[in-house]
């Protein structure tokens, strides 16, 4: 990505049958999809998709990053984990076990990472 994003801020939410909009009074931007009404699997799609949208909004104004970037961050993070790990033979003291244990723990939560 050539260009660093700048979407509205937000909170984002998800509110069906709206047009996309902000909340002037709240600041919310609404993410909102066309719901059929009869509860099958397209108007559960479609409302998963917008809450998907919505998330990676707030995702980005939490932290700064894209789920992209974020997810490279979390790629980067493991790798350097793991080259720390190498370098050291596979020895963790004692004191940085617990710890350890919980960085690897805490990145294994996320897939093709």
């Amino acid at each position: 990505m050539s260009e660093k994003l700048k979407p509205t801020p937000g909170p984002w939410v998800v509110a069906p049958l709206t047009p996309n909009r902000v909340d002037t009074r709240s600041g919310a931007i609404s993410i909102s999809w066309s719901a059929n009404h009869d509860g099958g699997q397209r108007e559960r799609e479609a409302e998963e998709n917008a809450r998907l949208i919505s998330e990676t909004g707030t995702v980005f104004h939490e932290c700064g990053l894209s789920p992209r970037e974020l997810l490279e961050a979390v790629r980067e993070l493991h790798e350097a984990l793991a080259t720390i790990y190498d370098q050291c033979g596979g020895y963790v003291p004692d004191t940085y076990k617990s710890a350890w244990s919980q960085a690897f723990a805490a990145l294994a939560k996320h897939k093709e990472v």
